[in-house]
């Protein structure tokens, strides 16, 4: 992921009630993609060949996440932790309608968690925490004309070519994940 700057501010209207609010701005421009440069020397067949990857102008982006955390304490000695927060960031990949292929969209991120924490003796803490996200990622559709991609082929008559995104390509999707920890404090 490319450099970012973030501003967040957090905010208890009541006691047990804990109110978040990020911004983060991705500077996505200056990313150089995901591709490598791979060389190639085979002198007495091909030569030494090094092509330069595809330059894309990715958009920065201005992601925004929101949360919350309520805090229970109906056991004297426990406390029982309720968290949900979600999130919402644009693509920054640019249209892409010549040789490369990069599928995104927008993302919504949503999470949910919760955890309890114990006094011990010594002012020591102990506590446990689990939680589970999903990123949803809208579904986007690349469109290419034929003369935005070179012809492979141009002896056989048509268009050829095996760029997998002709004449277009679709995705979108989601990912889930869960993760749970415990800690001991003192």
């Amino acid at each position: 992921s490319p450099a970012q700057l973030t501003a967040g501010s957090s905010y208890r209207p009541i006691p047990d009630l804990l109110a978040t609010l990020d911004f983060t701005w991705k500077f996505w421009s200056r990313y150089g993609g995901p591709f490598i440069t791979v060389k190639v020397s085979m002198p007495e067949v091909l030569g030494t060949i090094a092509p330069a990857p595809p330059e894309v102008p990715f958009d920065d982006t201005f992601a925004i996440a929101a949360g919350a955390e309520y805090r229970f304490t109906q056991v004297p000695g426990h406390l029982f932790f309720a968290r949900g927060g979600i999130g919402v960031e644009p693509s920054p990949v640019p249209d892409q309608t010549g040789v490369t292929n990069l599928l995104d969209g927008f993302k919504t991120i949503l999470s949910l968690g919760g955890g309890w924490e114990m006094g011990l003796d010594g002012g020591r803490r102990i506590a446990a925490d689990a939680h589970a996200q999903m990123h949803v990622v809208s579904g986007a559709t690349l469109k290419k004309a034929a003369g935005s991609i070179p012809d492979e082929d141009a002896a056989t008559p048509g268009f050829q070519t095996t760029n997998t995104g002709y004449p277009e390509l679709s995705g979108g999707g989601s990912v889930v994940t869960f993760g749970a920890g415990v800690s001991l404090t003192y």
